[in-house]
């Protein structure tokens, strides 16, 4: 009878402990999973050091309803025409930090209302409808029919949230946007000093004067080919004339969609192109059409 009672007392105690134990253990693997939580946040905390505001915002954004990767077709303006191209997947962050990277291209000026992402010029801006619209096309130009009378220039789907792949997608885009910017601002600083020696360390040679070649007229008769340093300075009055110069101050280059290329169309003149050339981004043609 008393072996017995000591058993009994033994399972009792042990019925009393086992919850408590797995309390304890259950409290383990939720600290476990949190620890491997924070990591992840961490690693992309890590990947966002060079913006702030993405930084703050990530944790909304993710969760936000129109934040992730879209996919689907656009129409792309060539000559007047519409031409249809499948798109890469668009990452969206929108929140209170809003990105858009569209075709390799970084925007940040952008909105969205009625399902409509709109963006690009104010008067004229490009259009991707989020949903089903209809394709009127002739086999290669067309456009998207949201309803009668409203169309888009392209339609997407939402395929899925944001993971840390294409938030490292978008940070390279946002990281190669500040070595332009500041690449920029010491060629502008150079162009309005007139410092032509150090603009030449921010040329590619031979510099390509492409459009010159082909469209010579009366206000510029001359091509501005230049083999090598020495040639682009005895060109470089005639390039870089006060006009020139004073737009060059107000504008900025636009990256080209789907190009590792920034280009601006300086009115009555030509379009200056900049590609990245051993990892500097260099000053390397006049582009063929102004």
């Amino acid at each position: 009878m008393k072996k017995t009672n000591k058993v009994l007392i033994a399972i009792l105690m042990i019925a009393m402990i086992f919850p408590f134990a797995c309390k304890e253990t259950n409290k383990s693997d939720s600290s476990d999973k949190m620890s491997k939580k924070d990591s992840i946040i961490n690693v992309t905390y890590k990947n966002n050091e060079k913006d702030e505001n993405l930084n703050k915002s990530l944790d909304k954004s993710v969760n936000d309803t129109n934040s992730g990767l879209y996919r689907g077709i656009y129409f792309f303006e060539d000559d007047g025409a519409y031409e249809k191209m499948d798109i890469d997947p668009i990452i969206l962050v929108n929140d209170t930090c809003s990105y858009l990277l569209f075709c390799g291209v970084l925007v940040k000026d952008f909105s969205i209302k009625n399902d409509l992402i709109s963006f690009g010029n104010a008067e004229y801006p490009d259009l991707i409808y989020i949903g089903e619209g209809t394709i009127e096309d002739d086999g290669e130009y067309g456009e998207i029919i949201i309803k009668p009378g409203h169309t888009a220039n392209g339609m997407v789907k939402k395929v899925s949230g944001i993971t840390n792949v294409e938030m490292d997608k978008l940070n390279n885009a946002i990281k190669q946007e500040q070595e332009f910017m500041s690449f920029w601002k010491i060629f502008i600083e150079a162009i309005n000093t007139d410092n032509v020696e150090l603009i030449t360390e921010y040329v590619n040679f031979p510099f390509e004067d492409r459009y010159g070649r082909v469209s010579p007229n009366k206000t510029f008769p001359r091509t501005y080919d230049a083999k090598n340093k020495n040639e682009f300075i005895k060109n470089y009055s005639y390039m870089f004339r006060n006009d020139v110069k004073n737009f060059l101050k107000a504008e900025f280059p636009q990256k080209l969609y789907n190009e590792e290329v920034y280009s601006l169309d300086v009115t009555d003149f030509r379009i200056l192109n900049f590609e990245k050339i051993n990892e500097k981004w260099k000053f390397t043609h006049f582009g063929y059409l102004p």
